[in-house]
């Protein structure tokens, strides 16, 4: 706990502090621990440790910040942005979203997109924002089938998921469980399988 208040600590000045020019070798070895800090996130976030997540995010953003606009910032400010609503700090977390949105955008990294994407569709919903997680979820449906990403698409039909049932729009629901479920069955992705049988 006290690792990741350090952390919170060194993004605040961080932001606050000016940005100095690197090298285009420490600029790809900054992005590269991003990376790999972004993949230890999703390992501690499955594994249950939000703490050791929620440290390794702030962590990843601040490697990426140093690096300046990329698809690793866009993808890093994600996270951050759903620890602070986690705290219900609303206000900090949606200008976190937003800069990882339009970082995805001004960087043309249309898979980083589709994750800014999915956490803008993951925090509407959970706001009850239905009309805002709407769009959010059909811009992902729409940029991972351009990209051909499997993996975004059903998370897209995930989140579907997850909407159509909170607002009860069940024969939605069981429409979007049968695409996720054929979907997911013809890469064996047995994960996607579950949560398209729980629809």
């Amino acid at each position: 706990m006290i690792r990741l208040l350090g952390a919170i600590a060194g993004q605040v000045s961080q932001r606050q502090g000016s940005k100095t020019a690197v090298s285009d070798d420490r600029r790809d070895s900054f992005l590269a621990a991003s990376r790999d800090c972004s993949r230890l996130v999703e390992v501690y976030y499955q594994t249950g440790d939000s703490v050791s997540a929620s440290y390794v995010a702030f962590y990843a953003l601040q490697l990426a910040e140093k690096a300046g606009v990329s698809a690793e910032l866009a993808e890093s400010l994600g996270p951050v942005g759903m620890f602070f609503s986690f705290l219900q700090a609303h206000g900090r977390a949606r200008r976190y979203l937003q800069r990882a949105q339009k970082t995805a955008e001004s960087a043309n990294a249309l898979y980083a997109m589709t994750y800014t994407l999915l956490v803008n569709c993951v925090y509407e919903s959970g706001m009850g924002n239905w009309e805002a997680a709407r769009l959010a979820n059909e811009r992902l449906t729409q940029t991972a089938t351009k990209l051909g990403s499997i993996r975004r698409l059903h998370d897209g039909y995930q989140t579907k998921l997850f909407m159509d049932y909170s607002q009860s729009k069940f024969s939605e629901t069981l429409k979007t469980a049968d695409l996720l479920i054929a979907s997911a069955s013809q890469i064996k992705d047995y994960r996607f399988q579950g949560y398209g049988l729980f629809g």
